[in-house]
């Protein structure tokens, strides 16, 4: 049953460090409450304040819950309302009042319900859990537990990872209850099986405490002591000063079944150490008591010593809850005092409320005068605005118009592009068929005389010069209709080009290979690259990677 609380404890400050965060001091918060008179905002102020004084006075922790209830019960907020029955339900089962926890477990739990908030719900209802237990209700305790380990398999991975731990936990401590030493055995494994990130070792070492336990009350006291020493170092790693001391007792409980009275003595002694340090009077006294307990019968003055020391740290917890007793009673006179003194400022905050209704109707009248105003300017700007828009749809219709006549060239400028690149391929072919015919000739003056021969050679050199002036006169005009200014932006970069270089970088413009180039100009491949790479150099261009036809691009992108 003490493993049982210990874990309770346990999972109830989990439950509370989970869901809120505090971000101020007692005295801000009351500061807030007594400044607000928005029941919903007074709701969650109390909420924070109940949680606040759970760890440190569960009266006033109990009424700030009851008093939130009671203002949610009118605004009907069922998640806030759940929360604040689930924080009832935690203190008065630190209290021992189990049977007011498990009403106020019921009825978080018919609001999460409401809600659909499943997590909030599995978390209430493993509280109750642990109500049954409590009761020794050990049937209706493992059938609600049942449930609940169900219901987490259906929530996320990470509320699985944080919640079933401790539901293992918890069931693993009932089955001790009654005497079910594998099963317990069994869940305590699993849960140290689970417990695998760092936020999971505190569980870990509770759940390897547990499994001591379990070895040393089957007189398996190497492996309770061994196990127990996993336990014991993750307490320390933690800092876990007062678990420490709860596996120091431990370790003293196994050696004194053993009879190894002195070693018991000495783990006793540390943990005494410890609660010393960790200025704890309930722990030193509990760790005196066990050492009575353990000489009671086999050295009367020992246990006489440690008798005494028990009772002096006991008298000194009676004198401090007494004093916090009337401590107490002083903080609840000047909470009554407090309470007084709102109800007062509430009745001036009633006086200051009709007093600025009064000047708020007469700012509102005079918004109604500035609005006329405002509402004469905005029939103005609205005149002015439409005219601005009829200007604006003026300037849309122009660049319509603009853009048309833009397109209209664009066409314009395609249709001689292609009409130039039909008369150039017209140009090839009627060349092709020349040279053709040239070719022809030349085979048949091998067979003629000198005469014959003077004659066929008159005509191909006819033949392939007849015209050329009047060719590249037609074509260099519509050249330039299509690309007007790459003459002019060509002489202004390089105007040394000779008239030949001229038209050969025409040619390349249009993108003529050699060959094309060879046969309207009736000059041989080979002519052709020399005059290409002649061109190159006068261009600047050799020994670079730019080709003719970016070389041109960029000379036609600057007209």
């Amino acid at each position: 049953m003490k493993s049982l609380k210990t874990s309770f404890t346990t999972l109830i400050l989990f439950a509370i460090t989970s869901t809120i965060h505090f971000a101020n001091t007692t005295d801000s918060l009351k500061q807030k409450l007594s400044e607000t008179f928005n029941p919903v905002e007074r709701g969650e102020l109390m909420y924070e304040l109940g949680n606040h004084f759970l760890r440190v006075d569960m009266n006033r922790a109990l009424d700030y819950a009851e008093d939130g209830i009671m203002l949610y019960k009118e605004n009907k907020d069922l998640k806030l309302l759940g929360q604040l029955y689930h924080l009832k339900g935690n203190i008065l089962l630190l209290k021992g009042q189990t049977l007011k926890a498990r009403s106020a477990y019921f009825e978080a739990i018919q609001s999460f319900r409401k809600t659909h908030n499943r997590e909030l719900e599995v978390r209430s209802l493993t509280n109750l859990c642990q109500v049954y237990q409590i009761e020794k209700d050990y049937d209706k305790a493992l059938i609600e537990y049942d449930k609940a380990i169900e219901n987490v398999k259906d929530l996320s991975i990470d509320v699985q990872n944080e919640l079933l731990p401790h539901l293992l936990l918890n069931k693993g401590t009932l089955y001790d209850a009654i005497n079910e030493y594998e099963n317990a055995i069994h869940l305590f494994n699993e849960v140290i099986r689970m417990c695998t990130s760092e936020s999971q070792q505190i569980m870990k070492g509770k759940a390897l405490h547990n499994l001591s336990n379990q070895y040393a009350n089957q007189k398996r006291y190497v492996d309770a002591q061994e196990v127990l020493d996993a336990s014991y170092k993750i307490k320390q790693a933690l800092g876990d000063t007062r678990g420490e001391i709860n596996s120091l007792l431990a370790f003293a409980h196994i050696a004194s079944q053993q009879g190894f009275i002195n070693k018991a003595e000495t783990f006793y002694i540390t943990a005494l150490h410890k609660g010393e340090t960790l200025k704890s009077p309930v722990d030193i006294k509990n760790v005196y008591n066990s050492l009575y307990l353990l000489f009671e019968k086999i050295d009367t003055k020992k246990a006489f010593y440690y008798f005494r020391e028990f009772k002096k740290v006991s008298d000194d917890l009676l004198k401090q809850e007494y004093s916090k007793s009337i401590t107490d009673l002083e903080e609840d006179q000047q909470e009554v005092l407090e309470n007084i003194e709102l109800v007062h400022e509430k009745e001036e905050q009633e006086k200051i409320t009709w007093l600025l209704s009064c000047i708020f109707i007469g700012i509102i009248l005079f918004i109604l005068m500035i609005l006329r105003v405002q509402r004469l300017r905005a029939i103005n700007a609205q005149q002015n605005e439409e005219k601005a828009t009829i200007a604006k749809e003026l300037a849309i219709v122009e660049h319509q118009f603009t853009q048309e006549q833009n397109n209209a060239l664009q066409s314009q400028v395609e249709f001689k592009d292609k009409e130039l690149t039909t008369n150039i391929m017209h140009l090839m072919q009627q060349n092709e068929l020349i040279n053709k015919v040239s070719e022809d000739l030349l085979q048949i003056d091998t067979s003629l005389d000198a005469s014959n021969k003077k004659k066929i050679r008159g005509i191909v050199y006819n033949l392939q010069n007849a015209n050329q002036g009047e060719v590249w006169k037609e074509l260099e005009y519509r050249f330039e209709q299509v690309h007007s200014a790459f003459f002019d932006n060509l002489n202004k970069k390089h105007p040394t080009l000779s008239p030949n270089e001229k038209k050969l970088c025409a040619y390349l413009k249009l993108n003529l290979s050699t060959k094309d180039i060879s046969n309207i100009t009736h000059q041989s491949v080979k002519s052709i690259q020399i005059a290409r790479y002649r061109l190159r150099k006068k261009l600047e261009i050799t020994n670079t990677d730019i080709d003719f036809q970016t070389f041109f691009d960029s000379i036609v992108d600057s007209e």
